[in-house]
């Protein structure tokens, strides 16, 4: 039996892969039917009408992202919140 992904599921998966600024893609499988969908998704050939879409996507959204990574945003902007709060960290511990 074959298993499918969800078109939308399918289409953000080729839009992670192909969008270089995007460092990695993280997929989920719970098992071999979903493990063979993501993999088939993955090495799908993009369509012209998805090739399309991708385009709108990418300049409604991603051409505005001064930033394509979370690492370390949430404590850095935790610090500052403290800070602004009045509270310091303690950096002889």
């Amino acid at each position: 039996m074959s298993l499918s992904l969800p078109p939308s599921a399918d289409l953000a998966l080729k839009l992670v892969l192909a969008h270089r600024d995007f460092p990695i893609c993280l997929v989920s499988s719970v098992n071999q039917e979903q493990l063979e969908a993501n993999l088939s998704a993955a090495t799908a050939e993009i369509s012209t009408e998805e090739a399309r879409m991708l385009q709108e996507l990418d300049a409604k959204f991603f051409r505005y992202l001064t930033v394509n990574h979370w690492e370390n945003l949430e404590v850095t902007d935790y610090w500052k919140k403290m800070k602004a709060g009045g509270h310091v960290q303690k950096t002889d511990l």
